[in-house]
């Protein structure tokens, strides 16, 4: 049942997201350069960082270790799609949620070791997720 409603969890995330960068796409504002830290930037960050503490309560509360990995990169490429240029960013910020909140909440995972490998393969995953987003917005 747990998995059934992280499924239906990510799906909607995954839509809004959708959703969202079509949004954001079309009020773009003139064709200059423009700069690294931008406003789009900063609304991202919390989607960052509540990914990160989704993709960590999943690996405390799951019985499998496939879950976590898929949410990671369901995660993962859904941040490259939303900023494909500085998506390795907010990639690396969840990364650091996920090892921050594995090493704040080590004492209240009930198997340690299936926690250990779920954030640990889920970190590599986010990355990898994120530079797989970016490129296949830029060429889609």
């Amino acid at each position: 049942m747990p998995e059934l409603l992280t499924t239906i969890a990510y799906v909607g995330y995954l839509s809004f997201l959708l959703f969202y960068s079509r949004r954001v796409e079309s009020s773009k504002p003139s064709p200059s350069e423009p700069a690294f830290f931008d406003r789009r930037l900063f609304l991202h960050v919390p989607l960052a960082i509540l990914g990160g503490i989704l993709v960590l309560l999943i690996a405390k509360e799951g019985y499998l270790i496939h879950v976590p990995y898929l949410a990671a990169v369901l995660s993962g490429v859904s941040l490259g799609w939303l900023e494909p240029r500085k998506g390795w960013l907010l990639s690396v910020l969840q990364a650091i949620v996920l090892l921050a909140g594995y090493f704040l909440l080590l004492d209240q995972f009930e198997r340690k070791d299936l926690a250990a490998f779920s954030v640990y393969g889920s970190v590599g995953l986010v990355l990898i997720g994120g530079l797989l987003g970016g490129v296949l917005k830029r060429k889609l």
